[in-house]
């Protein structure tokens, strides 16, 4: 059995075991205090803590709030509460509710400082956390940035961009005054401007000396705002990079191509009609060949060049310059000694040969050629047109009447009415141009150096025995019949004689004037045979030694190139006087070479008596087919071989070409090549 209280306002009530009693209340209750949810919410970048709370009505609740690294409370609300530091406290809790906690990034101040100069900006900006920071430098006038450091940035043109920022920092830009670069244009060597250049801080005076020793003419120099007193150009103030330019003023030289020879040869004058120039030389040169250097390179041969010596006599000096090569330009420039000091190269010019023109040859029959040659000549011109396609041969007859200077006439009104570019003399008695040698009787063949219009005399260093507007060749047998010497020829070019390109060097001179360098040789794929020369010049057995040595040589092989260096039959030199080279010693030698080439003096008179080239060549017992005779001494350590076979081999250049551009008279046919 139970009983049940029943509670009621005013007391309670017992029920129970069938009965009921009532009465006053003996014990007080207390009333039960309702509880609320407090719930709590964060966004990105911390918590609040706890998320979840039951809250007695009239209390309050705490909650604290963190911050993640590199962030901070933004703002913290609900429920009427109020942050305190990290703790955020409601007001008394009548319902449920909630706080929200929202986060940002930390912000840095990056400050820019600057020294004197320019100006980076902004000078102060906020940036936040993990972000980076861009400021722009912009030197002043006449300044450029010398450095900007700070907040691990980098700049880029004129922009700084800083690193992450994740605390406070600061930029500093320094500036610097700018250094410009003034320059010097020098066209040529006429006038000297030192120095070449130089550095100028901004604003700052820039001085240059100038030297002008032309003799002839003056330069004009200007650039960066300059001007010129005395010796000196002056500019007052740098403001940029800038340059001075030196201009030739004068038009002393001028230049043409020789007509009918358009393709390889220039006229060139030097006119001085305005102009006084006491103690001074004037030469023009050969400067550049289609913008490479003329003598840096392999071009074979003498420097081509003339000279005027004051004081003068005229006014206009004209020269011309053959042997250039077909469509190439040539800057040919003005040089020579102004009051004892060299000019350098002044008012340069440029020039541009022709295409490459059809050659004429001309065949000078002497009246003394035998009838039995005549027809072997005019089968050897069909064999040479029909190898060489680029010349034109025609012959001409000599009367037994005809002189030297009715033989030159004619060639000068062929050499001025075509493109003629060989003349080969055939006989056994051809007429000279010159008589006499050294006051005797000698006579030797003139070299035609002189065929153009242009007039001549006028050069104090013009030689009249180089023949370089023409190649000159003479089949001129002392030994032979010129019949023979054709039908050797002309089983050559119907392919019965073959000829090696290996190359014997002969150099029968001491030391002092040796003519040839064997590593000059060795790159050019050629076989290389050697005679030394002399150890001593007062030792008989030295000479007995070198001809034995060269004459086994030639016994035993036969050889592409023969090059000779040694003195001839008409000058004395020890150790074997007379008889280094000589007729007879080359009559025993028996040469069988293709091209024989003399590189010293004496070897190459070929209208003397018992000529040692025309031995070489029109011996009895001769294999050879042609050669270059030299009439000048050669002592330049194999410089002048080294060019002869670059042309031969490299340029592959006829015998008659080579012979041009070194003033050589070609011994025998001129057309042939050594591939």
């Amino acid at each position: 059995m139970y009983k049940k209280l029943l509670v009621t306002s005013l007391g309670f009530v017992l029920i129970g075991c069938g009965g009921s009693s009532s009465g006053e209340k003996e014990t007080s209750t207390q009333p039960i205090i309702k509880s609320y949810e407090v719930s709590a919410s964060a966004s990105t970048g911390g918590m609040i803590t706890p998320t979840n709370q039951s809250i007695q009505s009239g209390n309050k609740a705490t909650l604290n709030i963190s911050a993640d690294d590199e962030y901070e409370i933004d703002s913290v609300a609900g429920c009427n509460g109020s942050l305190n530091d990290n703790v955020y406290t409601t007001s008394v809790i009548t319902a449920d509710c909630e706080v929200s906690a929202t986060f940002k990034l930390k912000t840095y101040t990056v400050s820019a400082t600057t020294s004197d100069g320019g100006v980076m900006t902004p000078t102060n900006q906020f940036i936040q956390s993990g972000h980076q920071a861009i400021l722009n430098v912009s030197p002043d006038e006449g300044y450029e940035i010398d450095s900007v450091a700070g907040c691990n940035g980098s700049l880029s043109d004129k922009v700084y961009t800083t690193g992450v920022i994740t605390a406070d920092c600061e930029v500093s830009a320094t500036f610097k005054l700018k250094i410009y670069t003034v320059s010097s244009l020098i066209p040529d060597g006429g006038v000297l401007i030192s120095p070449v250049s130089q550095t100028i801080t901004h604003g700052d005076v820039a001085v240059f000396n100038i030297e002008q020793n032309t003799g002839i003419g003056k330069y004009e120099i200007s650039g960066c705002s300059g001007y010129i007193e005395g010796s000196t150009y002056t500019i007052d103030a740098v403001t940029s990079d800038c340059q001075i330019s030196a201009e030739f003023n004068g038009d002393f030289l001028g230049l043409s191509l020789y007509p009918q020879h358009e393709d390889s040869s220039i006229a060139v004058s030097i006119d001085l009609t305005q102009t006084d120039v006491p103690n001074t030389e004037l030469t023009f040169v050969i400067y550049k060949e289609n913008n490479v250097e003329y003598y840096s390179s392999e071009n074979a041969g003498r420097i081509t060049y003339g000279s005027i010596r004051m004081p003068i006599s005229k006014k206009v000096y004209r020269k011309v310059v053959p042997n250039l090569k077909p469509d190439s330009e040539y800057e040919i420039c003005m040089s020579g000694i102004n009051n004892f000091k060299p000019t350098g190269f002044f008012g340069c010019k440029k020039i541009k040969t022709a295409q490459k023109k059809t050659e004429n040859a001309l065949i000078v029959i002497n009246h003394d050629v035998e009838s039995e040659a005549i027809a072997l000549i005019n089968e050897w011109v069909d064999k040479v047109e029909s190898k060489n396609s680029h010349i034109k041969l025609k012959t001409h007859n000599l009367q037994s009447e005809t002189t030297a200077e009715t033989i030159k006439l004619y060639l000068e009104n062929e050499y001025n009415s075509s493109n003629l570019r060989h003349v080969v003399f055939i006989g056994y008695d051809i007429p000279s141009l010159t008589t006499k040698v050294s006051n005797t009787d000698t006579k030797l063949l003139g070299l035609y150096s002189s065929l153009s219009e242009v007039e001549r005399g006028d050069w104090h260093n013009e030689d009249q025995t180089n023949a370089d507007e023409v190649t000159i060749a003479a089949i001129k047998p002392q030994d032979i019949t010129i019949s023979t010497y054709l039908h050797r020829l002309i089983n050559f070019y119907d392919g019965g004689l073959v000829y090696p390109q290996n190359v014997l060097l002969a150099d029968a001179m001491i030391a002092s004037e040796k003519s040839f360098v064997r590593s000059d040789f060795e790159n050019l794929e050629l076989e290389i045979d050697m005679v030394t020369g002399f150890e001593s010049n007062i030792e008989l057995s030295e000479a007995i030694r070198w001809q034995d040595e060269y004459s086994n040589k030639l016994l035993e092989n036969e050889y592409g190139l023969l090059f000779i260096g040694a003195h001839g039959s008409r000058l004395e030199h020890y150790p074997c006087g007379y008889e280094c080279i000589n007729y007879n010693f080359i009559k025993e030698a028996e040469p069988k070479v293709k091209f024989t080439i003399a590189i010293s003096c004496n070897i190459g008179h070929v209208f003397t008596e018992n000529s040692p080239m025309l031995s070489y060549i029109f011996g009895p017992s001769s294999g050879s087919l042609s050669g270059l005779a030299s009439e000048v001494l050669y002592f330049d350590n194999g410089s002048s071989a080294r060019r002869i076979i670059h042309a031969f081999k490299e340029r592959e250049m006829s015998i008659g070409e080579v012979s041009r551009i070194f003033g050589f008279l070609v011994v025998g046919d001129p057309f042939l090549t050594l591939n």
